[in-house]
């Protein structure tokens, strides 16, 4: 494979984008022409091969599972079957490997001419497989091989990398076909399937070249991988480089692939959701046919995708704050997301930014380092940002256009670092946002006129770019390349956000290293009980509100009452406890009379009765004398005792909890002697 530089010309049109009801806020006047490859023999063969490329909707795609040691596989097949995976670390082992199964349902997706005609004319519709793989380790070579169309393929390498420090690649809008009504350099209006050809070669040139310059773990594009939806030839032309049957890609739902269910079926990203299963619905209302929110680990970060095509921002905060509490110990949280909520160009000041208010002030809630957008066919990074804590209008598709006071409402940001910070920053409040232009180049957009307040740095040489991503535990650096030269871009410089670990106290799980002592019986009061809890971690007291928050079940009846303590801030983990609520012994007085004794207590919350006893000697045997059931009562008189005798009494308080008396422990005894 090249890897010297690649020839990407770039050829100027007129066309104009526009927003219907909106003045027209981007060009575009640029785009990248396949035709003028320097590579003249590469674009030949490239044309002739396309009808049989265009025509192959059965192309593999494997993306990152749910975390580093797994792997998810999705595939069309034309045949009925349980879709399979192996794995080995040597192609002798995978007839000896464990077989993973997976899913497979029906699309509604025609068999492609080329298909036909291979099976003799037979029609039909494809299957969508997938699979997910695990027990990866870092660093290791392997070969897998997938079951299809009832065999297994030939083998095809993967190497995992190091799962602590690591690079990726991020791209933006591939949008495979968005060059159509462009003019070539041939003299040929390209449509339909020869502008797929034309951006699919680009593509396959471009991130064949970068992946073979960078080892990147993985792929993350923000989305638009393809220009219309249901278009398989574009996926087909999307998912052909054979570089990327090797590395996983992390796909974003564009809003170019958010009306077809293909997007789901070709990609089998981990952690989403069942569209179709009424109790997800809190992580899918909104949900557009091509998928759901999803997220994943990598390392020690946390990666958390929103299909910015769903304007229910509730789902998104269920889905982050769901994977946050799952994976609470990741070192940096990244949000990926299609449109350019703080972007460069003319999308940032329309369609782009419909979420921002909503977005805004979840990125703050989560704490998220790192958000990587689409869409505007720009570049650009921000400053470090968060929300200005103000209540602003809720926008959506439907009302963002008419509204006079959107752009006033939209600012609803502060700047948290400025151009004196430079390049790295340590420990910084607020968020960072990266827009990615075009990784295929198939159309390009103009940068606004000036630049907003929130943009720190910003690129437009009409050129593809993409940036590589450097993680380790205290540094994350962004630096972005153009395609064709592969230099830095141009007015862009690397970035790097350092977390000093020393400033950041380490997270205690309580539920492993923390103590909470025992709660003893609390007495009954018909009111909710809610005993204070002294918990410790490290031989530290913890402090309530601080530390750790308390929920409580059960605890207003006579029984077993639960506490439950959650780790908050600096402590994780939860706790759960359980106590007593008891019927509070009376306290018992005694008068001695002319051969009698008269009692009396205070009356007990809760009680039904009172339970007298007698005995002749402190420590002796006593005998039930009386059960009081007036709880009205609280008085009674021991009758017929003998002068020169010593007695001793007792009270019990008891309830009736289904149908059986639940009774308080014993009164302190009483002693009585008779005269």
């Amino acid at each position: 494979m090249r890897k010297g530089k690649l020839k990407i010309v770039v050829m100027a049109a007129t066309a104009i984008l526009a927003v219907s009801g909106e003045k027209s806020f981007a060009a575009t006047s640029h785009w990248n022409d396949a035709s003028q490859s320097s590579d003249v023999s590469a674009w030949e063969d490239w044309k002739v091969r396309w009808k049989t490329i265009e025509g192959d909707y059965e192309r593999i795609s494997i993306a990152p599972g749910v975390d580093e040691t797994h792997l998810n596989f999705a595939w069309y097949s034309h045949t009925k079957e349980i879709p399979k995976v192996r794995y080995a670390t040597t192609i002798k082992g995978l007839l000896e490997s464990k077989i993973y199964d997976g899913t497979q349902i029906n699309t509604t997706v025609n068999f492609s001419n080329v298909l036909k005609e291979s099976l003799g004319g037979k029609d039909g519709t494809y299957y969508s497989n997938k699979v997910s793989i695990s027990g990866l380790k870092e660093n290791t070579n392997y070969y897998y091989q997938v079951f299809q169309n009832g065999k297994w393929c030939q083998a095809k390498k993967y190497k995992t990398g190091d799962f602590d420090s690591y690079s990726i690649l991020y791209c933006a809008d591939p949008q495979i076909g968005a060059c159509k009504n462009q003019v070539s350099s041939e003299n040929e209006l390209l449509k339909g399937s020869t502008a797929a050809r034309n951006d699919s070669y680009n593509w396959n040139e471009i991130i064949t070249d970068a992946l073979n310059r960078y080892n990147v773990n993985f792929v993350l594009s923000a989305g638009d991988q393809v220009n219309a939806a249901d278009s398989e030839y574009e996926y087909a032309g999307f998912l052909y480089p054979s570089i990327m049957d090797s590395t996983p890609l992390a796909s974003v739902i564009g809003n170019h692939d958010s009306n077809s269910y293909s997007f789901s079926w070709h990609f089998n990203n981990p952690n989403n959701f069942d569209m179709n299963n009424i109790s997800q619905n809190s992580y899918t209302d909104g949900h557009t046919k091509a998928g759901t929110d999803y997220y994943y680990t990598y390392g020690n970060v946390l990666y958390i995708v929103l299909d910015s095509n769903n304007y229910n921002c509730k789902t998104h905060e269920n889905v982050m704050a769901k994977a946050v509490k799952e994976n609470p110990d990741c070192t940096w949280r990244v949000v990926a997301l299609h449109h350019d909520i703080y972007g460069p160009g003319g999308h940032s000041v329309s369609d782009g930014m419909i979420l921002r208010t909503q977005l805004t002030p979840l990125m703050d809630k989560f704490d998220i380092d790192v958000v990587f957008q689409g869409h505007d066919h720009t570049y650009s990074r921000s400053f470090q940002l968060k929300s200005d804590g103000k209540k602003h209008t809720a926008y959506d598709k439907n009302n963002y256009k008419n509204d006079v006071n959107y752009l006033k409402e939209n600012n609803c940001y502060i700047l948290c670092s400025s151009k004196a910070d430079g390049n790295r920053v340590v420990n910084p409040e607020g968020t960072v946002y990266f827009e990615g232009n075009s990784v295929s180049g198939s159309k390009f957009y103009e940068l606004n006129e000036e630049p907003q307040d929130y943009i720190a740095e910003r690129s437009q040489v009409w050129s593809p770019s993409y940036s590589i991503i450097n993680v380790t535990d205290t540094t994350f650096t962004i630096t972005t390349y153009d395609a064709a030269t592969n230099a830095v871009l141009q007015n862009t410089a690397p970035y790097t956000i350092v977390k000093n670990k020393e400033q950041k106290p380490k997270r205690i799980d309580i539920s492993k290293q923390g103590k909470v002592e025992k709660i003893g019986p609390k007495d009954y009061t018909g009111k909710a009980i809610r005993p204070r809890c002294k918990v410790s971690a490290e031989g530290k007291k913890l402090k309530e509100g601080k530390d750790f928050k308390v929920f409580y079940k059960s605890n207003k009846k006579i029984g077993t009452a639960k506490v439950i303590i959650q780790g908050i801030g600096n402590y994780t983990g939860k706790v759960s406890k359980s106590f007593k609520i008891v019927l509070k012994a009376p306290k018992l007085k005694v008068t001695a009379r002319k051969n009698m004794v008269a009692m009396k207590w205070r009356k007990i919350p809760g009680a039904d009765g009172y339970i007298i006893y007698s005995s002749l000697k402190n420590n002796g045997k006593f005998t039930k004398i009386k059960s009081v059931k007036k709880v009205t009562s609280a008085n009674y008189i021991d009758k017929k005792l003998k002068r020169g005798k010593t007695y001793y009494y007792k009270i019990k308080a008891y309830k009736k909890v289904k149908g059986k008396r639940v009774k308080s422990k014993y009164s302190r005894p009483v002693k009585v002697k008779m005269k």
